[in-house]
């Protein structure tokens, strides 16, 4: 029987929702959903770039920047999931 990891704060789940909601255009649940995953998990560096990218498109750039910079605070594999 395969083991799983536990995820406590369902990360993944809201980095899927926000994936699906970003290839809808809906940016601002993006942004809702990735402020919740990182609330709950702030080293998940993909959460951020996903926020970055959301706050972007919404005209947020400041906000975007400041997102992006926690994304690279840790290595770029480690932002793309690889």
């Amino acid at each position: 029987m395969a083991k799983f990891k536990s995820d406590p704060f369902a990360t993944k789940s809201y980095d899927a929702w926000a994936a699906c909601a970003s290839r809808a255009g809906r940016h601002a649940d993006v942004v809702r959903y990735m402020r919740i995953a990182i609330r709950d998990n702030p080293d998940f560096k993909r959460g951020w770039l996903h926020l970055g990218n959301a706050q972007k498109a919404l005209g947020q750039t400041a906000q975007a920047k400041a997102s992006w910079a926690k994304a690279c605070a840790g290595s770029v594999a480690e932002a793309c999931g690889r």
